[in-house]
């Protein structure tokens, strides 16, 4: 948006990686513009571990490659949710990250064996 794209922004301090946010929106005549934000998870400590945002990173990424544009399906984004709360409480753990794929998976009616086989396995080489 105009406004967050200045480090003194009021809002960019919401809109950081590793935070869940809720946004409001205002409709202009072209697009929409965020016209407040709160923060309402901040998962800061995630931030410390290189690999551990490695990790975030192709979680997301698999899920950005998975999904339809546009997708709005709630389980998928409360599984994300679930997935950072337990990794900022537990740490990395190769089940945890195994349990995401595969709720993901069959979330999204996909098995370990379809055209997506190498994504799953680029996140888990971290845990061979």
């Amino acid at each position: 948006g105009r406004g967050t794209q200045k480090s003194s922004s009021k809002l960019a301090g919401h809109l950081e990686p590793f935070s869940l946010s809720k946004l409001f929106l205002i409709q202009g005549h072209n697009h929409w513009r965020i016209g407040g934000s709160v923060i309402e998870k901040s998962y800061e400590s995630l931030k410390a571990d290189l690999d551990t945002i490695k990790v975030i990173n192709h979680l997301f990424f698999l899920v950005d490659r998975l999904t339809p544009i546009l997708l709005k399906d709630e389980a998928i984004f409360f599984l994300l949710e679930q997935a950072l709360d337990q990794i900022a409480s537990q740490g990395l753990k190769k089940s945890l990250i195994q349990n995401f794929i595969h709720k993901l998976l069959k979330l999204l009616g996909l098995s370990l064996e379809s055209e997506f086989e190498e994504d799953v396995a680029r996140v888990m080489k971290y845990y061979v």
